[in-house]
Formats: structure tokens, C-alpha cells, sequence
């Protein structure tokens, strides 16, 4: 005689038998109305369970690390990005550093050749909108 569990186990490996079966079964049942409508569509042993779930696992697992993998090649080119930037601003920033150098040495050299000796007679005198100005009272 055949067991409920031998059964099953014989029905795992033809599943489009087992679908038949449990349908044909259930007509059957409901036909003689002792079919239970709140049991379940199919029997799903603990090993099916299991498999499933290992599938699933497996799944989830390629995709993390496929995820991983494009996430780590993403942050490393932009700290490649990140890093050539850096290297552009600080050339830039040398190279404006010595323009503003060389304009301002130009400009000293530019006033020194206009008022030449002129320049240590020079002084430094206030506007004369402020001498003609009336004083501040402080009161």
C-alpha cells in the first residue's frame, strides 16, 4: 500500500501529474460537498518550501552582488573623476596665481616707468571734496 508521503514524494518529480490529480481530487470533493473551501489550493511539502526559498536566496544573492559590483565601479570612477578635477582646479589655480603675480608686477612696473623719479615726491593728500567738507561735531 501506497503512503500519503510516498505518494507526494512520487508526485514531486511529475508536477503536471500532481496538478491533475489535485484537481481531479478536488471536483470530486466538491461534488459530494465535503470539499473544505478554506484549504489550501495545493499541498506544498516543507522540502518544496525550502527549494523555493534556496531559489530565491540564490536570486537575491546575484543581484546584491551584481548590484555591488556596479556600485563599487561607480564610487571608483568618481573618485577618478573627483581626482582629476582636483588636479585641473589646482593647475588653475596655479596658473591664475601667477597672472595676477605678473599683472601685478606689470602694473608697479607700468606706474614706476610713467612718474619715474616723480614717485618719492609724491604724497598721499585727501580728496579735496574732504577738505572742503565742514569738521564733524562730536557731540
Amino acid at each position: 500500500m501506497l503512503s500519503k508521503d510516498d505518494l507526494w514524494d512520487a508526485l514531486k518529480e511529475y508536477p503536471d501529474a500532481r496538478k491533475l490529480l489535485i484537481a481531479k481530487g478536488r471536483e470530486i470533493l466538491k461534488k459530494d460537498n465535503l470539499l473544505d473551501e478554506s484549504a489550501p489550493e495545493e499541498h506544498v511539502t516543507a522540502d518544496e518550501k525550502a527549494e523555493k526559498l534556496e531559489q530565491a536566496m540564490e536570486t537575491l544573492q546575484t543581484r546584491f552582488a551584481r548590484l555591488f559590483a556596479e556600485f563599487t565601479n561607480n564610487q571608483k570612477k568618481l573618485n577618478d573623476r573627483i581626482k582629476y578635477l582636483e588636479k585641473q582646479l589646482e593647475k588653475y589655480q596655479a596658473v591664475a596665481a601667477a597672472a595676477k603675480v605678473q599683472n601685478l608686477t606689470l602694473t608697479v612696473d607700468d606706474t614706476l616707468s610713467r612718474f619715474g623719479s616723480r614717485m618719492s615726491r609724491l604724497s598721499i593728500v585727501p580728496p579735496i571734496s574732504d577738505q572742503l567738507a565742514p569738521p564733524k561735531n562730536n557731540l
